[in-house]
Parts: structure tokens; C-alpha cells; sequence
């Protein structure tokens, strides 16, 4: 089964994303994160281009790393249903598209922080198109 696996951390801001396929290789690696050089020189030396090879990873971070694993694939469908506001769905089709992999994940997963947000500041929930713009930070 593919695994997504997102890696943040309290010593640096954004994120570092692996995915796996179901042979556990690696086959996308984004790196969003403002990392300094002995973050860099510690990814560059600890590559983990397959599933074990991150499990050794892992095992050499500190207590400040975050690990999230999604098991299962973010599609179109999967985050219509998330994020509730059912409507211009072909425009959010075509939004969604044009988003990477990692994006698609991060606005897949942002949705709660995002519906939290909305309700406490009493704004209305963006439509999912404007939501999936390709600017937005969703770490925030």
C-alpha cells in the first residue's frame, strides 16, 4: 500500500514530504522546509529512497521531529467529501488538478485547522476552488 509520510519539526519551519510506493521505493520527495546546513547535510547523508531506509531515518531524529503517516491515497473525491462545501465541483476538479501531489496532501490535511479557523473568526467557508489556490500556504 503507498504511504505518504510528512516530516516537520520545531528546529525548522515548513515540511519535508516522502512517498512510497507499494514496493516501499520512493517516488516523490518535496521539500518545503527552511532547513540550515547540518539539517541538509544530515537529509543528504540519511536519504531514505526506500521504506527502511526512513525507518533508520526516523530512528536518528530528535524529539522535536514529527512524523505523520497517511496510508491511504488523498483523492479529489476523499477531500470534496472533507471539505463539506458542495458547490461549482468541476471548478474545483479543474482547481485540484492543477495542484502537485504535496499540495493536494497539505490542503487534504489542512481542512480542520482551516473549518476551526472559519468558525471562530465567524467567516464563511471559501469555495473549494479558491481554497485549492496554489499559493496558499497550508502550513500556516
Amino acid at each position: 500500500m503507498p504511504q505518504t509520510i510528512i516530516f516537520e519539526s520545531t528546529t525548522f519551519e515548513g515540511s519535508v514530504i516522502f512517498k512510497y510506493d507499494s514496493d516501499n521505493i520512493l517516488i516523490l520527495f518535496e521539500n518545503k522546509a527552511k532547513l540550515n546546513a547540518a539539517q541538509h547535510s544530515f537529509l543528504y547523508k540519511n536519504f531514505p529512497y526506500t521504506m527502511e531506509l526512513f525507518k533508520a531515518f526516523s530512528a536518528k531524529l530528535t524529539q522535536e521531529a514529527k512524523i505523520s503517516v497517511i496510508h491511504d491515497e488523498i483523492t479529489f473525491d476523499k477531500f470534496w467529501e472533507e471539505y463539506g462545501y458542495k458547490a461549482d465541483k468541476q471548478d474545483a476538479i479543474k482547481a485540484w488538478n492543477k495542484l502537485t501531489p504535496s499540495q493536494q496532501l497539505k490542503a487534504f490535511l489542512y481542512i480542520p485547522t482551516y473549518k476551526d479557523f472559519v468558525k471562530k473568526q465567524g467567516h464563511a467557508i471559501k469555495m473549494a476552488k479558491t481554497y485549492l489556490n496554489p499559493e496558499r500556504d497550508w502550513n500556516a
